[in-house]
């Protein structure tokens, strides 16, 4: 028997299927013109000797001499940092602080140069960079940094006091551009920004001006997509216990997580203090406390710059002072705008307050509970409505986030003309699933039919073969599997020729 093919694209596209369900997969293309480096060791020694990444038989390329080596590159480079496993996950320790200088060689990683640099981990449970408190673990300058699948733990800015104070996990100023994706940040401590600072600019003049122009407009840029920054601080309340949004800086959060973030004194934004411009969108904001003093104020968020809110839930964070606002305060001229948001569940004090000259604006569909403090009157504004929301935890989607419980008044509560966009949830669930979007960060899954019994499928099917291929006696796959293959393979032509 002869069996011949001819090709066709519904074929390549049958077959492409069969190779998706076989588990093949084909990774995205590397950057033009980048060079690639594999860090092949976990201490910390920079280059020199025996440790570069020239890819030397004999020789270890490190994480502090590949971003050395990149940071001193004419051109792009990747870095692939290889991870563990869940149970036993890679660390990278930093641990070099021997030196009297704030130098490439010694306490935080220095991004800087002229030329991007990405770090590509495993992902954020098994790749590992671990600052082990002796100073915050990265600065970036100048250039950009794409940071993705790994944790940044650790930091800590106040111990080494040459490179400044803030940013206990990542400091990013002098026109730094941080695009992170699919990380964690955790257990870093700064006197400002415990887990990320953007630094203002130190003076008038302008900010990087090989930048293009519409850069040029902020002395540093944060980019986060599917990230948790948990579980930092502030050590002296100064400015944000998760991030710290200075004065001609930029924010951009994309279904992100702010939580457990606190700081130990005085300050402003337990999650975030924003003075320059942030925009947050399908993003959960909880659990986050600023410090015991009077002058404690905004626990989740903190705005007298400019910041823009869309589908973001804003639940059950604390500020201690007097009119603190425990959800979010607005201050001294600053802006917030509202969009399809819950604001819910204070600690203590109202969820908002806004004073000295600030202002909270409704685009409409957005949720209080309990009172009327945020002012949200617009269309399909609810004030003192319970969102009835989940625990913050795992469900489904690279972040955790609160669900809307039955029966809460979120689900199915924003206006048409606000929803869609965003067309998915934090999670990446399709939004809508019912005619109409969910407030807040979390989109409700409609409810799916269920399937007719089994008995009834097969009484309408009585002559299907059960197994093997309908040969009695032989094993084979089930009827269901069998169907799918011959549709597959239907478009093919085949020929058969009888021997004579």
């Amino acid at each position: 028997m002869l069996l011949s093919m001819t090709r066709s694209r519904f074929g390549v596209a049958a077959l492409s299927a069969t190779l998706a369900l076989a588990g093949l997969w084909i990774s995205g293309a590397t950057p033009a013109h980048a060079a690639n480096l594999e860090v092949t060791g976990t201490s910390d020694t920079p280059l020199g000797g025996t440790n570069d990444c020239a890819g030397t038989s004999g020789h270890t390329c490190t994480l502090r001499a590949a971003v050395q080596t990149a940071s001193a590159a004419s051109s792009p480079t990747v870095i692939h940092l290889p991870g563990g496993t869940t149970a036993t996950p890679k660390v990278y320790t930093l641990t070099t602080n021997d030196c009297n200088t704030n130098d490439d060689t010694c306490y935080d990683l220095n991004v800087h140069g002229t030329q991007a640099v990405t770090i590509n981990g495993d992902g954020s449970a098994t790749t590992i960079i671990d600052g082990d408190q002796i100073d915050r673990v990265i600065q970036l300058k100048q250039t950009t940094l794409n940071l993705n699948g790994v944790t940044i733990r650790n930091g800590d800015a106040t111990k080494n006091k040459v490179s400044g104070l803030d940013g206990g996990g990542i400091d990013v100023r002098d026109g730094g551009i941080l695009n992170m994706s699919n990380s964690v940040l955790t257990g870093n401590t700064a006197d400002s920004g415990g887990a990320i600072s953007e630094e203002p600019p130190p003076n008038t003049a302008p900010i990087n001006s090989s930048r293009p122009a519409v850069a040029q407009l902020y002395s540093a840029e944060v980019h986060l997509t599917d990230v948790s920054v948990e579980g930092n601080t502030a050590a002296d309340g100064e400015y944000g216990g998760g991030i710290n949004v200075r004065n001609q800086t930029l924010l951009d959060l994309v279904r992100v997580t702010v939580s457990g973030n606190s700081m130990a004194a005085d300050g402003e934004g337990g999650g975030i203090d924003v003075d320059g411009t942030a925009t947050i969108l399908n993003s959960t904001i909880v659990n986050n406390s600023t410090g015991t003093g009077t002058d404690s104020t905004g626990g989740g968020l903190a705005v007298d710059g400019t910041a823009t809110l869309t589908n973001v839930t804003l639940n059950h964070n604390t500020a201690a002072g007097t009119d603190a606002g425990a959800n979010i305060e607005v201050y001294d001229g600053g802006t917030a705008t509202f969009k399809n948001s819950i604001a819910a569940n204070p600690v203590t004090d109202a969820n908002c307050v806004i004073d000295s000259g600030g202002t909270l604006t409704s685009q409409g569909s957005n949720l209080e509970f309990p009172g009327s403090s945020c002012g949200f009157t617009g269309t399909a504004d609810l004030q003192n409505t319970d969102p009835q929301l989940g625990p913050l935890q795992d469900n489904g989607g690279p972040t955790k986030t609160q669900a809307l419980l039955a029966g809460s008044h979120a689900i199915d509560a924003v206006a048409t003309a606000n929803c869609p966009p965003p067309a998915t949830d934090q999670r990446g669930i399709t939004r809508p699933q019912n005619g109409k979007c969910d407030i807040g960060s979390f989109e409700v899954l409609a409810a799916v039919a269920s399937p007719s019994p089994t008995a009834s499928i097969a009484a309408a099917t009585p002559s299907l073969p059960k197994a093997g291929l309908g040969v009695p006696g032989k094993a084979g796959p089930p009827w269901m599997v069998l169907t799918i293959l011959l549709l597959l393979a239907a478009p093919i032509p085949v020929l058969l020729r009888r021997r004579a």
